[in-house]
């Protein structure tokens, strides 16, 4: 009896070694993880307006992007593609396609409200992951599950311009000379309502194209009517020549921009001829900078020898927000939009970031004041 016991133990034994090295496992032959499980880079489209009218803007964007892709770990977690829409919606519409059917990317960032407003069906139809950000066009974002974006909308930004207008200014009257895209006129139409809302009159009401250079026509217009204000939206080189345009025909209305006028670079294309004027400005130009501010502020004069624009922070934030992705193999469209969503927030340049329920992240606006070449703000 005791031999059959011995064989019995020798039986359980032999069983339990053989089932140890050949049950199921996470890892498969020879101690690897299945593909199926593995972490991988996510693939980033970047549609960015790197040339035509909206370059200033696109290209810090890119410079924030690039510093925060200098980051090892980041370059473990991310593959980056640029595409160049050119300030142009049917090149954006090239260069989605491209980013989407070549590159195969995840997830894809795209800049400015008319670029935006050209691509964003197109990825909601084929559900490939879009965030949008200097598009401040309002719902872009909203109404599909694939669309982010970070930025401010253009109700935000304009209900703080209108009390600037009525409480600060103190104006009864106002000229509104915009841009005539998406971006500029809903910042004509938020504008308008608030200030009419407010109690104020609006007395002239003009727009231009991206191509237009020479705006005395619109200005002289302007200084017929003596409005109180001269409310004005436009990108970096139209702002700059329709500022130096009203210096030039010494039109005396209060000046108020919105938020593109307290980037550094708008302001040195300005020039001495942004005095003086009102403008609504993000709050990375004013909070304490938080750790991560910090750093990035540091390495960014580092590397590119001027001070970082909030266009910069926010591209710094993005590609440090898609690094918290954990892809794996297999993700795609909805699994993207899961893990983004999941993330919550984070602590970036740009201060503290939540996603909304909308895919919406946000920061805060200040009115503010240029005042002998600073940015001032302003209480209301």
């Amino acid at each position: 009896m005791r031999y059959v016991g011995w064989l019995i133990v020798i039986i359980i034994v032999i069983f339990g070694i053989y089932y140890f090295w050949t049950r199921p496992s996470p890892k498969g032959p020879g101690g690897q993880v299945p593909e199926e499980t593995k972490s991988e880079a996510l693939k980033v489209g970047a549609l960015l307006t790197l040339t035509g009218g909206g370059g200033f803007a696109g290209e810090e964007v890119k410079e924030g992007m690039d510093l925060a892709s200098r980051n090892p770990e980041i370059q473990q977690k991310l593959a980056i593609q640029f595409e160049d829409s050119a300030t142009e919606p049917a090149k954006a519409v090239s260069g989605f396609n491209k980013l989407n059917e070549i590159g195969d990317a995840d997830i894809i960032v795209v800049t400015l409200s008319a670029m935006a407003e050209a691509v964003t069906p197109i990825a909601i139809e084929k559900k490939i992951p879009i965030l949008q950000t200097l598009v401040s066009a309002p719902n872009i974002a909203a109404g599909s599950p694939y669309t982010f974006r970070y930025f401010h909308s253009a109700d935000v930004d304009t209900a703080i311009g209108s009390r600037i207008a009525l409480e600060k200014i103190k104006a009864k009257t106002a000229a509104i000379l915009y841009l005539n895209d998406p971006y500029g006129r809903s910042h004509y139409e938020f504008f308008k309502k608030f200030f009419t809302d407010g109690g104020g009159k609006v007395v002239s009401e003009q727009s231009f194209t991206r191509e237009d250079n020479d705006f005395r026509t619109h200005l002289t217009k302007v200084k017929e009517v003596k409005p109180d204000l001269l409310y004005f939206v436009g990108l970096e080189k139209s702002v700059a020549q329709i500022l130096k345009q009203v210096r030039e025909l010494k039109i005396k209305s209060a000046l108020l921009a919105n938020a593109v006028m307290a980037g550094p670079s708008v302001q040195e294309a300005s020039g001495e001829n942004d005095e003086g004027v009102y403008l609504v400005s993000p709050s990375f130009y004013f909070d304490q900078p938080t750790d991560v501010a910090k750093k990035f502020i540091e390495d960014y004069k580092a590397a590119y020898n001027k001070p970082p624009s909030h266009y910069a922070a926010i591209g710094y934030d993005i590609v440090n927000l898609l690094a918290r992705i954990d892809k794996r193999q297999g993700d795609r469209g909805d699994d993207i939009v899961r893990k983004l969503t999941e993330i919550g927030g984070m602590t970036g340049a740009m201060g503290d970031l939540t996603i909304d329920a909308e895919g919406e992240i946000s920061y805060p606006l200040y009115p503010a004041q240029i005042k002998e070449q600073k940015l001032i703000r302003l209480e209301l």
